[in-house]
């Protein structure tokens, strides 16, 4: 069974299809997941189809042909499943297909960098410190955001 979260995945098969609600064109491509598949369905409205021509071609479709999908089954992509609630029941949705190369995060700060950045973060901290009245530990949570936000 697969669970919500990120999967590596590769595609199967695809198929143009209209969509049975508003019957616009979207694309069907099943995935493998370990010994289960899932079906993730692409769009292509105004909105979305370039995202979804891009998701596409990381499963390595060529562009091409709409019928048999050259190369869609070539590479492995990461696959974005999320749990959500459909006519009462709890399911498990294929939600974005992801480039498995692409990280998410950033590059690693140089010591020195990191540092710098100590040095600017500890003046903060101590003003921070010094306009609470405090002069260890941390703030306390009386500031007006966030879940400590005053409700009406």
């Amino acid at each position: 069974m697969i669970t919500p979260g990120t999967h590596k995945a590769r595609a199967v098969s695809a198929a143009m299809e209209k969509s049975q609600s508003k019957g616009t064109e979207q694309v069907r491509v099943t995935f493998r997941v370990g010994d289960d598949t899932i079906d993730w369905y692409g769009y292509f409205g105004e909105n979305s189809e370039k995202r979804t021509l891009e998701s596409l071609m990381l499963c390595g479709w060529d562009g091409q042909d709409f019928v048999t999908f050259n190369g869609i089954t070539q590479n492995d992509v990461n696959l974005v499943c999320e749990e959500e609630e459909y006519e009462g029941k709890k399911r498990v949705r294929a939600c974005w297909v992801n480039d498995p190369n692409r990280t998410v995060g950033g590059k690693p700060m140089e010591a020195t960098e990191v540092a710098s950045f100590a040095d600017r973060m500890r003046a903060k901290v101590a003003a921070l410190k010094a306009s609470k009245g405090q002069s260890s530990g941390m703030p306390g949570t009386s500031f007006d955001f966030g879940a400590n936000k005053a409700r009406i």
